[in-house]
């Protein structure tokens, strides 16, 4: 029983992987399971909906048992419950404030702050806090990974609103470096003596749902430190999106091109 089990979750994990599906070959071949035994296993998985055969091809992908199970469990789950751990870890090593926040029209709205110990100056962002999407760290990790067709429409609303206080294509720039980077830097730019660090989180369908985000202050900030923050930022954040079911593959647009315009 335990070896069938396992070679249940290695189907479905592979699978899981490659949006396009695998055949019965290549899984036999990743695998290495015979093709006899993955036959029955493939037909008891088919016919539970936990995969599907797709043709043309012959391709299996995810059945909609998998989709309904994870769609369940992250409905859930409460995100600020789910990081909060993690932020908790992350603040004990930095000794940095940290935040998580979301997306609400053309703001973020900060959903949770975890305070540093030692902390004498620094932001005064608090929960509940809303911010232009365009001028935080938060904001630009939400957006870079938006969507081509939906960024530019929300750059479109803001530039109706903040006019002269936001260049269009610089902040484009900047979406595709975040993107390109996997995490966002604001400098001084939502509140002064205050720079942010910014990364995306991602649930099982490959979508950003929120960003979490660190302080420094300009006061004590140097390049070294900054970098080391950045890199466990990162780390930070790919658990949390591990933790609500990402597998590592973002949800891309059809006939997305890699680079925003």
């Amino acid at each position: 029983m335990g070896s069938t089990i396992k070679r249940l979750d290695q189907i479905l994990t592979l699978a899981s992987k490659n949006r396009q599906g695998v055949t019965h070959s290549q899984i036999a071949k990743q695998l290495d399971i015979p093709k006899s035994s993955l036959t029955l296993l493939l037909r008891n998985l088919v016919e539970h909906r936990f995969l599907q055969l797709q043709h043309p091809g012959n391709v299996y992908t995810l059945g909609s048992k998998v989709l309904m199970l994870a769609s369940h469990l992250i409905s859930n789950q409460d995100l600020v419950r789910v990081g909060t751990p993690i932020l908790e870890r992350l603040v004990a090593e930095i000794e940095e404030p940290a935040f998580m926040a979301v997306l609400n029209d053309l703001d973020v709205v900060y959903v949770s702050r975890f305070n540093s110990p030692k902390l004498s100056v620094g932001s005064s962002v608090q929960v509940g806090h809303r911010a232009p999407i365009f001028r935080t760290a938060a904001g630009k990790s939400i957006l870079a990974f938006q969507g081509d067709f939906k960024v530019a429409h929300i750059i479109e609303d803001i530039s109706k609103i903040y006019k002269s206080e936001i260049d269009s294509e610089a902040l484009l720039e900047e979406l595709y470096e975040v993107r390109t980077n996997g995490f966002s830097v604001c400098r001084e730019e939502f509140q002064k003596g205050i720079i942010s660090l910014g990364a995306p989180i991602f649930n099982f369908e490959g979508r950003v749902v929120m960003a979490i985000t660190i302080a420094l202050s300009t006061l004590s900030h140097t390049e070294a430190f900054e970098q080391e923050v950045t890199s466990r930022l990162l780390v930070s954040a790919k658990e949390f999106s591990e933790q609500l079911g990402f597998n590592g593959e973002i949800m891309r647009e059809k006939k997305k091109k890699g680079r925003i315009h």
